[in-house]
């Protein structure tokens, strides 16, 4: 569905999205799209509240950065978004392959919201899809743990499959609790 909310040029700078005084700007890095379109849909909501702006070129493109200012949304805790792009398609020889019936994510994303496992995923309610960011995390008096570098110990796993099995014995399967609830088995 297209529609008029006030959009603007916007800026190429800073990359993802990030809310203005004025509405929010959307900025992607993509050097051989040919269009790109920004798509906008709402939680909770029907496959028709998905919106699509199309992005002019002469207007919302700065290099290699599309850029929009967009205005008159709906509250930003409930917007998702992500673009369809258009460009080459030769992956034998440049390894381009647009499609632009999908809708992909922001690497800029401040905040994804993934599906759920096995949940449909033709409406951008239920696809990968960036958040706005509409507060300021609260660190709540955190502070860095100035752990020397040679003291250091990188973990990188697969949070599912970390968790999902029930040897795991995890009240939260495949999920960031599941990994809270294995933090004593991963410090010994």
């Amino acid at each position: 569905m297209k529609i008029n909310f006030p959009t603007f040029s916007g800026s190429p700078q800073p990359l993802g999205a990030t809310v203005t005084p004025t509405g929010i700007n959307f900025a992607l890095f993509s050097r051989n799209a040919e269009e790109v379109t920004l798509v906008l849909g709402v939680k909770d909501a029907c496959e028709s509240s998905r919106f699509e702006i199309p992005l002019d070129p002469k207007l919302h493109k700065t290099g290699d950065i599309w850029h929009i200012q967009v205005s008159g949304l709906p509250p930003y805790h409930l917007l998702r978004y992500g673009y369809k792009l258009s460009g080459p398609k030769e992956p034998h020889t440049s390894g381009l392959a647009y499609d632009n019936s999908l809708i992909m994510l922001d690497p800029y994303a401040k905040e994804v919201r993934s599906p759920r496992w096995g949940q449909d995923r033709t409406s951008i309610h239920y696809q990968t899809c960036g958040l706005i960011p509409h507060d300021i995390y609260d660190w709540e008096g955190d502070r860095p743990l100035n752990i020397p570098l040679q003291d250091t110990v990188i973990y990188e796993m697969h949070v599912r499959g970390f968790t999902q099995h029930s040897s795991s014995q995890c009240s939260f399967p495949g999920t960031f609790k599941g990994i809270c609830e294995k933090i004593d088995y991963m410090k010994h």
